[in-house]
């Protein structure tokens, strides 16, 4: 299951990676609604898998101004290599499902996983785990123009000092920056946090951070967090103080250099392997999960506050 949505009247909205339709099991998108206090669940689309349909959506949901839906399967399509899908509202009820492009292991990319991000201008992001220029996945824009969608490569990654880099999705800021990690590569091939920033025909990668297994962390995953101040906050499954992870956050000095500090580094007890990033409130608290640890050793919800 990737990031969720929550819509203006306070439904919420995910995309499982397996189950839905018995016979394929290859992944649903649901809807939950809350009425007199019960949360009822709604099936919006079950995938089928095959070539006109997507199969395993890993990478969560995001929605635009009208309401729309939009999510990547990481299989499926007519070439197997991963789609992305539209789910719409139906006058009178209901969902209407649309794969709206089928990636092609190409230039665009192959596999598509981890966290999507949309602009103001409806443009969504995301990345590729496989395919692209160098056949080691893409960020990739996806865009609306003269009644049909359109997929590009904005950057393809390469081998990073040997290592395969295993990207996670991206982020958006204000500005129209994107931010990712990499879940290997760097110097000590622990991982990696970057930036891309559009410039006049291309867009500019800056690795802001490399994991060392410190203090900071080793083999970043989930999807990142950035606050109204422009700071950025993630999580990494190992390493740390006690060598169980660490919650931490990514702020620009006054020079224009990057700074990480660790939030927090997990104990055990407490919970570890946090995978799944942290959502941040109104003021400024953290919350998020992990998938082991804490008192019965099945993982923890937790929130750090400033």
């Amino acid at each position: 299951m990737g990031p969720i949505v929550v819509d203006a009247k306070g439904n919420i909205y995910w995309a499982f990676q397996e189950g839905g339709d018995p016979s394929c099991e290859c992944g649903s998108v649901v809807k939950l609604t809350r009425s007199g206090g019960i949360w009822n669940q709604t099936t919006l689309h079950a995938f089928l898998g095959g070539s006109a349909d997507g199969q395993n959506p890993q990478s969560g949901l995001v929605e635009d101004r009208r309401g729309n839906l939009y999510g990547a399967t990481i299989y499926g399509g007519p070439n197997n290599c991963g789609t992305i899908y539209e789910l719409s509202p139906a006058v009178g009820g209901g969902w209407t499902y649309n794969m709206i492009y089928a990636f092609t292991s190409q230039l665009d990319g192959a596999n598509p996983v981890g966290s999507l991000a949309s602009d103001q201008a409806g443009n969504i992001y995301g990345t590729s785990t496989g395919g692209g220029l160098y056949g080691y996945g893409t960020v990739f824009k996806v865009s609306h123009s003269g009644g049909g969608w359109t997929v590009t490569a904005i950057y393809n990654f390469t081998l990073d000092f040997g290592s395969q880099q295993q990207q996670q999705g991206v982020a958006i800021d204000s500005k129209g920056d994107l931010y990712g990690v990499t879940q290997y590569g760097g110097e000590y091939q622990l991982g990696t946090v970057y930036q891309l920033t559009p410039t006049v025909g291309y867009w500019n990668q800056t690795v802001l951070h490399t994991f060392t297994g410190n203090n900071d962390g080793a083999f970043p995953r989930g999807p990142l967090t950035i606050d109204q101040s422009g700071a950025v906050y993630g999580t990494a499954v190992y390493a740390g103080i006690h060598q169980f992870s660490t919650v931490y956050k990514l702020v620009r000095g006054n020079s224009g250099q990057w700074n990480l500090h660790a939030l927090h580094s997990f104990g055990g007890t407490d919970g570890f392997q946090p995978e799944n990033g942290v959502t941040i409130d109104s003021s400024g608290n953290l919350f998020g999960t992990t998938s082991g640890g804490g008192a019965f050793g099945f993982g923890v919800v937790f929130e750090i506050t400033p």
